[in-house]
């Protein structure tokens, strides 16, 4: 099972609701990305067939402070070209290339990597790094080539959403008995996982599958908000 981010349990009237950002593309970055990249977290390998008649394969990040971004690469096709842009669409200049099978080639007005290798070989693979600012950054690969193959990245970067950046944490809610209160999440981009809820003593302080409490008498009980691996409590005192 894949780790999952739990960012945090917030307390709201209503749901969190997801806010999307509009993505001013420049020229370079040809069709919307935003409409196409798919988030990923940071150090997990994505893979994905690309075809002869594939469209870019996009990916979204999100840096949480400035440093670097690495991006690890195992291409099983002939030639794939690799762009980074920037949340407004500007091309990002690579600061190192190492490649440890195949061969790169760079333009010098945009960065583009062209991932090649001999007859003899089965991957091309190697590491790019870039310095990167705090935002929103789209990892574009496109065909260069008209065969078939896998292709597959890993992108290292700094990510608020860390599995080693999660602590389990807790607070403490005050009811009256009767009142209901809609506990909302805040969940990172990349899982449309669920939230599961749980009540130590549901006689006291009851909790939907949503995240809703009502309180049913007095007491105390702990609501537990999990997903994957991390959980945060929350102490409910009813009088």
């Amino acid at each position: 099972m894949k780790a999952k981010r739990f960012l945090s349990v917030i307390l709201s009237i209503v749901m969190a609701v997801s806010v999307m950002t509009v993505f001013a593309v420049n020229a370079s970055a040809e069709e919307s990305i935003e409409k196409t990249a798919k988030s990923i977290s940071s150090g997990k390998w994505v893979t994905k067939m690309m075809t002869e008649n594939n469209d870019p394969i996009d990916y979204k990040i999100k840096v949480s402070e400035d440093g670097i971004l690495k991006i690890n690469y195992s291409f099983e096709r002939s030639r794939t070209t690799l762009y980074v842009y920037d949340s407004n669409g500007n091309t990002v200049k690579n600061s190192n290339v190492t490649t440890t099978a195949g061969k790169k080639y760079e333009t010098s007005d945009h960065l583009r990597l062209e991932l090649e290798w001999a007859n003899t070989l089965k991957k091309a693979t190697g590491t790019v790094k870039y310095n990167v600012s705090k935002g929103t950054y789209y990892i574009r690969l496109k065909k260069y080539y008209t065969d078939d193959g896998k292709v597959s990245i890993k992108a290292t970067f700094p990510s608020a959403a860390s599995s080693s950046d999660i602590k389990i944490t807790s607070f403490t809610l005050e009811m009256k008995k009767g009142d209901t209160l809609q506990l909302g999440t805040l969940l990172s981009a990349d899982t449309d996982d669920n939230v599961t809820w749980k009540s130590s003593k549901t006689s006291v302080a009851k909790v939907s599958a949503t995240g809703k409490i009502t309180a049913k008498a007095k007491g105390s009980a702990v609501i537990t908000a999990s997903i994957g691996s991390s959980t945060m409590k929350i102490q409910v005192n009813v009088s």
